[in-house]
């Protein structure tokens, strides 16, 4: 039975006094999906920034002698390496860190200690024999090399003292020993030293000094 016109026109008022709820209802579905999408977003973003931090956080370098030939190294045998296992003999450098640095009125700023060795020859490996780390009063601490560690041709090998190992002191410092088969140029070995408080961060770079054999 076919609607009189009075109904049909209460039937499209009725839709049209819907409309802005048909609108509200839509675009609310729509926010709520926009907002379901944002989330996932940040979500895997977070998650590629945590891959991220994870693939860069510091690792210590696999330590593996150069040769089957290389004797092992001794860390509580603090003697000069032996030259006759190289014709060239062993290079020293001595590398000046920081544990940490004052500031204000004479207060402690720790630092983080990057000590990086970078072999600058293009064709030849060097051999890392020691990293050997000293407190402000010269006596020493740790070795982090156990035994020779060889680094590829422009390869760089680093070493982290953290934070909280506040063990060096002020004066602290690195003596490191490398040697090569051969002639090569001379391996670049710095130290980075990294550190805030208060909002403020603080960063430079010291770079070794060659000693004399």
């Amino acid at each position: 039975m076919a609607k009189s016109k009075e109904e049909q026109m209460a039937t499209a008022i009725w839709w049209v006094d819907r409309i802005p709820l048909i609108l509200g209802g839509v675009l609310m579905v729509a926010l709520l999906v926009l907002l379901v999408w944002s989330w996932r977003i940040d979500q895997r973003l977070e998650h590629i920034e945590e891959d991220i931090t994870q693939s860069l956080r510091y690792r210590p370098p696999s330590e593996a002698a150069a040769d089957p030939s290389e004797p092992t190294f001794d860390p509580a045998n603090a003697a000069e390496p032996d030259e006759s296992a190289d014709p060239h003999g062993a290079r020293a450098v001595y590398v000046p860190v920081y544990s940490h640095i004052y500031h204000g009125e004479g207060e402690a700023l720790l630092l983080t200690v990057t000590l990086s060795v970078r072999n600058t020859d293009r064709r030849a490996p060097i051999v890392l024999q020691a990293a050997r780390y000293y407190d402000s009063a010269g006596q020493p601490l740790r070795n982090f090399v156990t035994k020779p560690l060889r680094v590829g041709p422009l390869g760089t090998v680093e070493y982290l003292v953290e934070e909280s190992d506040i063990s060096g002191g002020a004066g602290a410092n690195f003596i490191v020993e490398w040697s090569a088969d051969g002639d090569v140029s001379p391996a670049i070995i710095e130290a980075v030293m990294v550190g805030s408080a208060g909002g403020q961060g603080v960063s430079f770079l010291r770079t070794g000094v060659p000693l004399d054999r």
